[in-house]
């Protein structure tokens, strides 16, 4: 059937996407990187072994796995599912970059440097943040900071933005700039544009980085109010572990004590979070280390060590 006119626009549209995107600079090496992916998490759902022996073992430290006659494999350790996790995680990760980098030529094309984007590059910051690659995450929430106050100044994506480029500061110790960039948001959230809770806790635990108790303190309580207010019972369990990092920091060990039974009594619901328990009982295993009480931080180094798998 021949193509209506919208479907005719659709498919010229698709085209021009298409075109553009493999004009695109970013174009080749995005793909690149997607097909090498692929091919690592195909190769981490295959069989350990080596096909000049008939019987053969990958021993690296303590695990170990088997092949006999090329045909049988013996997983005998979980290496060859742990290969396929990395594997599928890290084409994950890839699929990802590459839905974005493809994302980012359309945006432009519709508004060139625009909020769609910024939403584009944002996500990608966001990826090189949690991979720790922190110049270049910088460098994307830079650009997004630029565009979004330029285009949509004191807006919750400007307030956001800042959140972002404090995050990055944080993490290269640049305090100064990062309680700057939070305090600005903060501003902005306060006028009425975003949440402020999550404001006021990166301000506590920069001001804790910083070593001004006080300023934390108060910061994190107010934090902590807005999550009660919002009965969101996940983030009230994980300032009130942030309290007692404080506490414990302050060398106030009893309030730290009675800050995490707290967040225990949350966290220990009817969906326990063993991350964060895992978490929250390693850092009160610090606590009670500092009273002396060498039994009750063993046993919660064990337990966290049993949540966090390691």
């Amino acid at each position: 059937d021949p193509l209506s006119p919208s479907d005719a626009s659709l498919a010229a549209l698709r085209g021009a996407v298409r075109e553009a995107w493999d004009r695109h600079p970013a174009a080749e090496a995005t793909e690149q990187a997607l097909a090498a992916a692929e091919a690592r998490a195909e190769a981490g759902s295959r069989p350990l072994y080596n096909p000049d022996l008939e019987l053969a073992y990958d021993d690296e430290g303590p695990e170990q796995t088997a092949t006999a006659g090329l045909a049988l494999t013996l997983d005998l350790s979980g290496k060859r599912r742990a290969r396929t996790d990395a594997g599928r995680a890290d084409l994950v990760v890839a699929e990802a970059e590459a839905a974005y980098r493809r994302a980012l030529p359309i945006w432009n094309g519709i508004e060139p440097a625009g909020l769609g984007a910024s939403l584009a590059l944002g996500a990608l910051g966001n990826l090189r943040a949690a991979q720790y690659e922190v110049a270049e995450a910088n460098r994307y929430f830079l650009e997004i900071a630029r565009i979004r106050e330029r285009l949509a100044r004191g807006s919750w994506l400007h307030a956001n933005a800042l959140n972002n480029l404090a995050t990055a500061a944080g993490r290269r110790n640049d305090l100064a700039a990062a309680e700057e960039y939070l305090l600005e948001a903060l501003m902005i959230a306060e006028a009425g544009q975003g949440d402020a809770a999550p404001l006021l806790a990166n301000l506590g635990i920069v001001s804790r980085l910083r070593g001004d108790f006080e300023r934390s303190q108060m910061y994190t309580r107010r934090s902590l109010e807005l999550y009660r207010r919002a009965g969101n019972s996940r983030e009230v369990a994980n300032k009130l572990g942030n309290l007692g990092n404080l506490f414990g920091d302050a060398g106030r060990l009893d309030e730290a004590l009675a800050v995490y039974a707290e967040a225990f009594t949350i966290l220990e619901g009817n969906a326990p979070d063993r991350e964060a328990l895992g978490a929250n009982r390693a850092n009160r295993a610090r606590v009670y280390q500092l009273k002396g009480d060498y039994a009750a931080a063993g046993a919660d180094l064990a337990s966290a060590r049993e949540l966090l798998a390691f």
